[in-house]
């Protein structure tokens, strides 16, 4: 089953983990991954999904960071 359109719910929440959603066509799919799961970053590529990763790059870092 192909699933489309994936959304991480950011909101408070009582699961232990990461709540998500999905399409399934029209139907809303709700999921949870438990915080204990490692899932890889190789694992999602190999899965074939597009990733946007534009979020993920960080500040630089400061002078002393560096010993400087």
């Amino acid at each position: 089953m192909p699933l489309a359109q994936f959304r991480v719910d950011d909101g408070p929440h009582n699961m232990d983990g990461l709540r998500l959603f999905a399409q399934d066509g029209a139907e809303r799919v709700e999921a949870s991954v438990g915080r204990l799961v490692e899932v890889l970053f190789s694992d999602i590529t190999e899965s074939g999904e597009d990733l946007n990763l534009t979020e993920l790059v960080r500040e630089p870092l400061p002078p002393a960071f560096h010993g400087k």
